[in-house]
């Protein structure tokens, strides 16, 4: 967790220098995710035999 919370306070050089892009795409990317991983995970079903 500790590791979480210093990337997301840093600058903006330094986080693309760990991630390797702007924070900005960063949030982008994980809302997009974030839909796809919800759309996927709704629809429930039934328990395979």
């Amino acid at each position: 967790m500790e590791f979480r919370h210093r990337a997301f306070t840093q600058n903006d050089a330094e986080f693309k220098e760990l991630f390797g892009v702007k924070k900005e795409t960063f949030h982008q990317m994980l809302a997009v995710l974030s839909v796809a991983y919800q759309e996927r995970h709704q629809q429930g079903g039934t328990a395979r035999p």
